[in-house]
Formats: structure tokens, C-alpha cells, sequence
């Protein structure tokens, strides 16, 4: 790695340069405010070529600005942020403009994400989300362009506050009601004494009414 330094207006800045190994330039770190960084592909002589740029711009710590530079596209995202440091608007522009809009709870905890298509009144989705007294995330709720809900998620916690289920009903919108099947995409968890998961059980049944289960076991090796 390459690190070097600059000084701006009398203030010494570090420059960290990281690579991967086949010393294509990754990261690159010019000052607090600018982060850049890149991803590269093939080309038929099997010579590295940058795919895409990535260009972060921070202010007081916040991701203000990133802008993704493809060959023949430049995404430029913005954010938007209110007095307690919630993002609360992002407008991603590219051939097409999205607007997406979060609103808060008093504990900053997110409880609305609305997306739009070019403006506020062409809604894509909608996704509404509830809380526990403990303030872990108990429901969410997920929405079309309609504002007809499509899907939920529920969460589950036991005694120790570990998260042991989680329960997603997708909800038939379309068939013949007397035809209509919502489906559940289910996941448990079991945990050892040091809050590792050990056993992760899978149940979905949206491609068999009876439903598959898939179990996943897990063991873990402790080091001094």
C-alpha cells in the first residue's frame, strides 16, 4: 500500500491508496470529505480495465453525495438528512429519477419507506414497519404501486432478546379467490450458551402446498 499526504489550506490530510492483488487500485481515500473507489473486469487480452468508478462525498461525517460512473452512465445518488441525523430523502438519478422518502419514530427508528418514480405522485412501493417495547422491529409491512399489501414480515424474540423467528406471508393478489393461496417463507433459529446460532430450520411452501423443510446445523471452534 502507497500512503502519502497533502496539506490543504494548512490542515495535513493522509492519502490511503489500497490494492488488490493484481495491483489494481480499490480504494482510495483523498480526504475525509471524499472517498473513492473501483471495480474492474477482463478485457480479451485478460488485461484489467475499470468497470465502474464509485465517488463518495461526506459532510460532517454523512454520506451526502455518491455517484456511480459506469461507461456510458453516471448514477448520482443524493441524500438528504433531518437535525437528528436521519436519512430522510434520497433521489437516485440516472435514465430514470427515484425518490424514495423514510420517516421516523421518536427513538429514530425507521417506521415508512415510500420509493417513487420521477415524482411524488407515481409511488412504486411502500414498506411500513412496527417495534416492540424493546424496540426491535416486530412487523413489516410491504406494499405495490396500488397500495395493496403484498407481503409481511413477522419477527420473534425469546427471553433473552435473540431473534428465534421470522415469518413471511406473501399474500395471492392475483388468482381466482377461490384459487387464491397466500404462502409463508419461514425461519427459526436455536442458540447455544454463547448466543451462536446452532440450528437454522427452513420452511417454505410457495412451490408445494405441503411445504419443504430444510434444516441447517452449525458448530463452532473456540481458540485461546
Amino acid at each position: 500500500n502507497l500512503l502519502r499526504s497533502e496539506i490543504v489550506n494548512g490542515v495535513f490530510y493522509p492519502m490511503d491508496i489500497q490494492y488488490d492483488s493484481l495491483v489494481n487500485i480499490f480504494e482510495y481515500n483523498q480526504f475525509p470529505e471524499q472517498k473513492l473507489s473501483y471495480s474492474y473486469s477482463a478485457d480479451k487480452n485478460g488485461k484489467s480495465e475499470i468497470k465502474l468508478t464509485s465517488i463518495y462525498f461526506f459532510e460532517n461525517d454523512l454520506l451526502i453525495e455518491e455517484k456511480i460512473i459506469l461507461k456510458n452512465d453516471t448514477i448520482s445518488r443524493l441524500n438528504f438528512y433531518n437535525n437528528q441525523k436521519d436519512l430522510i430523502k434520497v433521489i437516485n438519478e440516472s435514465e430514470s429519477t427515484y425518490l424514495i422518502d423514510y420517516e421516523y419514530n421518536i427513538d429514530s427508528l425507521p417506521i415508512k419507506k415510500l420509493k417513487y418514480l420521477d415524482n411524488l405522485n407515481n409511488l412504486i412501493s411502500k414498506i411500513e414497519i412496527t417495534y416492540n417495547k424493546k424496540k426491535q422491529k416486530q412487523k413489516e409491512y410491504f406494499y405495490n404501486d396500488d397500495e395493496k399489501l403484498k407481503s409481511t414480515i413477522s419477527y420473534f424474540y425469546d427471553n433473552k432478546n435473540r431473534l428465534i423467528k421470522t415469518v413471511k406471508t406473501t399474500f395471492d393478489l392475483f388468482t381466482n379467490p377461490k384459487q387464491k393461496r397466500d404462502t409463508k417463507f419461514i425461519i427459526s433459529y436455536k442458540y447455544d450458551d454463547f448466543g451462536n446460532v446452532i440450528e437454522e430450520e427452513i420452511f417454505d411452501d410457495f412451490m408445494d402446498k405441503k411445504g419443504k423443510v430444510d434444516i441447517y446445523k452449525y458448530e463452532y471452534e473456540f481458540y485461546n
